[in-house]
């Protein structure tokens, strides 16, 4: 049907009213959820995994398998307990066969695929259904009232997104604005910002638009602010600043409060499961919200590790019905807080977190470029598995890539080769480009996107 016929403009009015009434039968008691009692949030989390689990044994292919080969039932898995029967999967597995994790329940067309920024150094596709999203975006309500008492409300306000040009963020954006209709006093007024713009350009947006909230990586945050701050320059300052996807040293966090007056918050969130968990405004560790992603962690034999001892973090994802990933090795490390929050609220919480501090590359001219600017076209290929960028001075860039035996080398090493000079600009920076068979990880097992030996601008 042509979407700019008058049936066709009907019906894409109609879509959007039912999404705009799904949202907000999703959103009712999110804001309160977290202070449930831990007996309700455990019902919960079972009604979800067996849903869950019936699902991926019907309809996704790498499940049906694993059913068959292993005997397994639906019956048998009600407890977060019960996903550790089914085998850890890797990233690798992923990454290597995403098709196979994708229910065939759902129509393709229909669903929206997002692209890991490849924080271990193998980036992934996973697929997330209309529902998921829409489910999202009110799971949201759990952090945003966390920080309401310092915004000053939970809806109706401005917030600024700050990521990749063409990345998950401004996609899901774009998919639900596609999908429902909000009146203005209830929508969040938002703005999507390239965190590859020029740093001018970006202080004169947010002035412009003068957000309530920011949201971006750890990475560019601090970029962001310390790039104010060494220069002292003025700029709209955010009621609170939201982070993740990397980190954020606790030196410039503490630079960001105190000296800009801005809260900061961090979200734990992954491509795989979107909203695992948040800070609240007492800033303790991040509560867990497990009865949509059931969080654990786990000794290197595979058994869970107890509170306070560090370990792998392995993560349910009950909300997707495009990709579904169950017992998923996320790659970080962390352990369980004990005790209560003093902010009153029941869902577990998770603390020793370290999020991937990647180096900026530093050009001859001083000017920094995030990691992101230049590996994100390169993140779908499917014959890419890892790469790493290696920063040996201010004119020299080497580029580690480890491919499959199928990856076109040289296409792939002259098109690398024809295309940086153009995101660095008029920048002389020679590139060298090697295909190697691994790329050291760090010490949490993670690849840094860039290893820069150049020391930052002052």
């Amino acid at each position: 049907m042509d979407a700019t016929s008058p049936a066709g403009a009907r019906a894409a009015l109609t879509r959007r009213l039912a999404g705009s009434a799904y949202l907000g039968w999703q959103l009712w008691g999110q804001a309160r959820y977290p202070f449930r009692s831990p007996a309700a949030v455990r019902r919960d989390q079972s009604r979800r995994i067996q849903a869950t689990v019936a699902h991926a044994f019907r309809h996704v292919p790498y499940y049906r398998d694993l059913q068959r080969r292993l005997g397994l039932a639906p019956e048998e898995f009600r407890t977060e307990a019960s996903l550790a029967r089914l085998p850890v999967l890797e990233r690798a597995d992923l990454h290597r066969d995403p098709e196979r994790f994708i229910s065939d329940a759902a129509r393709r067309s229909d669903l929206l695929r997002l692209h890991s920024s490849g924080s271990t150094g193998m980036p992934v596709s996973v697929f997330y259904d209309a529902a998921a999203l829409f489910q999202n975006a009110a799971h949201a309500e759990r952090d945003r009232a966390a920080r309401a008492g310092i915004v000053g409300r939970r809806r109706g306000y401005r917030q600024t997104l700050i990521g990749s040009r063409g990345g998950g963020v401004e996609a899901s954006q774009q998919y639900l604005e596609a999908r429902a209709l909000l009146p203005s006093r209830v929508a969040i007024r938002s703005q999507v910002l390239s965190m590859h713009d020029p740093l001018e350009d970006t202080v004169r947006q947010l002035d412009a638009f003068r957000p309530d909230v920011i949201r971006t990586q750890g990475s560019y945050l601090g970029l962001l602010f310390t790039w104010l701050s060494v220069r002292r320059l003025r700029c709209h300052r955010p009621a609170a600043a939201v982070f993740g996807g990397d980190g954020l040293p606790d030196g410039v966090r503490r630079l960001i409060e105190q000296d800009f007056g801005v809260a900061v918050f961090s979200a734990y969130q992954a491509i795989e499961a979107l909203r695992i968990g948040f800070e609240c405004e007492a800033r303790a560790g991040f509560h867990l919200n497990v009865d949509l992603y059931p969080v654990r962690i786990a000794r290197p034999d595979g058994h869970p590790s107890p509170p306070g001892e560090p370990g792998e973090v392995l993560v349910s994802n009950l909300v997707s019905r495009g990709t579904i990933l169950l017992n998923y090795r996320l790659g970080d490390r962390a352990f369980v807080l004990e005790g209560c929050c003093p902010c009153g609220r029941t869902l577990p919480r998770l603390g020793g977190l370290l999020g991937r501090q990647d180096d900026f590359i530093t050009l001859p001219t001083g000017r920094l470029v995030h990691p992101m600017t230049l590996g994100l076209p390169y993140l779908n290929h499917p014959d890419l598995w890892q790469y790493q960028i290696v920063q040996h001075d201010l004119t020299h860039l080497e580029l580690r890539i480890v491919g499959s035996p199928a990856l076109a080398r040289e296409a792939l090493r002259a098109h690398i080769l024809r295309d940086w000079p153009r995101r660095l600009g008029t920048e002389l920076v020679s590139v060298d480009v090697r295909f190697v068979d691994r790329v050291e990880t760090g010490p949490h097992g993670k690849v840094r996107r860039v290893v820069s030996h150049v020391p930052p601008p002052p």
